[in-house]
């Protein structure tokens, strides 16, 4: 598992970071897990002198924001983003047993891949 997996690396302006992401060890397939509350990923503030039209607008920009980032990770990384949103983080007891359920790669192939040393040879 790896907390707070960042796109451009682990330098100080990253694009985007992923809160967890797990690596199954057998076959190389990554998870992300994207803990999304609305305050911190949606929150939309000063719509009293805002036009009904202007704050759909503002929504439409931080969700599509937040959909190019998921994509961004599957189409660089193959990373597969599961988001909890504030629903979700209610249980957060749930979640953790999700992110268990790839921790324990007991039920994966055990079949290698012949692109793993591709995709590791991409990592730097």
């Amino acid at each position: 598992m790896i907390p707070e997996f960042r796109y451009d690396g682990i330098a100080d302006n990253h694009k985007y970071r992923l809160d967890f992401t797990i690596i199954d060890p057998k076959t190389i397939n990554k998870y992300g897990f994207e803990l999304s509350p609305w305050s911190t990923h949606g929150l939309l503030t000063g719509t009293k002198s805002k036009l009904q039209k202007e704050i759909n607008e503002e929504a439409k920009q931080n969700f599509e924001k937040e959909m190019d980032k998921h994509k961004s990770y599957f189409k660089k990384f193959e990373i597969f983003v599961l988001i909890y949103t504030d629903s979700d983080l209610a249980n957060i007891d749930q979640v953790i047993n999700d992110m268990k359920n790839y921790l324990n790669s007991e039920s994966t192939q055990t079949q290698l891949k012949l692109h793993i040393l591709d995709d590791l040879l991409k990592y730097t």
